[in-house]
């Protein structure tokens, strides 16, 4: 069942031309920013699974005319040797006709016969997607942080008079740290980007649910291996997730139900993030207070 509730739109308590409520309005809008895209995200995949789940027969009507022509013509070219070269009128669509005949020609050669299957290829995009969102939100937010207080930059770490010179100016030199610090954070999992804002020197409460952070940390080694090993399983995957139910050079099972407590889980996390650096370094004292009904995930 699903609950409807009408939402607020932000309303401005304060003084809406200080710096810190400024700050505040630029980081809900990240916020909000992400969270729409993660639900987009969704959207399209659950869409596409309907539009596509016996392709090309359930596409709406209009393309379903296009690409059946498409599929006929492809068949006799690659069923009739002395077929080298047919026309289409394509309507204007060309990108449709050239990726369908090529998919359907690819699969010929490959001695698939039938419906091509999307829902790997919708899962892996779907999570791979996820994570960046949440790992560029990640970085936003220790962004907003410094912006709010740069004096957390104060560390042991030495900087070369040289690169100081090439600031040309304390904005500069400011502006330099801030990247050279977010670029550090933006390097370290989901998790260890977590614990850093858990530790000292910002020592946020974030109040994470474990569930949540496992479930991130597997999807985030998900994406990896998508990535950089097509989606089989490698000995970096079973020490970071500790998974022993998959052996290495297996395929990792991805599926819709894993997905989408992914997507879930990320906005969980993003929203404690967000509640908690608003709170603590913006002034905030209740600053999801006008993102009911989103809140509630």
């Amino acid at each position: 069942m699903v609950t409807l509730h009408r939402g607020e739109s932000l309303k401005q308590d304060k003084n809406p031309d200080s710096p810190q409520e400024k700050l505040f309005r630029n980081y809900t809008r990240k916020y909000l920013d992400f969270a729409a895209s993660i639900s987009k995200a969704r959207l399209k995949t659950i869409l596409a699974r309907g539009v596509l789940k016996d392709f090309p027969r359930s596409l709406p009507l209009d393309l379903r005319t296009q690409v059946k022509e498409v599929v006929v013509h492809a068949n006799r070219i690659i069923n009739d040797p002395s077929i080298s070269r047919i026309e289409l009128d394509t309507g204007g669509n060309e990108e449709l006709a050239n990726a369908v005949s090529r998919l359907f020609s690819i699969q010929a050669l490959k001695g698939i016969d039938g419906s091509p299957a999307f829902g790997k290829i919708l899962w892996s995009e779907e999570l791979v997607m996820i994570i960046t969102l949440l790992d560029a939100f990640m970085v936003d937010s220790m962004r907003t942080i410094i912006r709010a207080q740069p004096a957390i930059l104060n560390s042991e770490k030495s900087i070369k008079i040289s690169e100081v010179l090439a600031t040309k100016s304390w904005d500069g030199l400011l502006s330099y740290l801030t990247n050279e610090e977010v670029d550090r954070f933006g390097s370290l999992s989901v998790e260890k980007q977590v614990k850093a804002l858990e530790g000292k020197p910002l020592n946020l409460s974030l109040q994470i649910n474990k569930a949540d952070l496992d479930i991130v940390n597997e999807a985030e080694s998900v994406r990896h291996i998508i990535i950089h090993n097509g989606g089989k399983v490698n000995q970096q995957f079973i020490e970071r997730t500790g998974k022993t139910d998959i052996g290495e050079g297996e395929q990792y099972p991805l599926g819709s139900s894993f997905v989408a407590k992914s997507s879930v889980s990320s906005e969980r996390i993003a929203l404690k993030v967000f509640d908690a650096i608003s709170k603590k370094f913006l002034a905030q004292k209740n600053p999801t207070k006008h993102l009911h009904p989103i809140s509630d995930i």
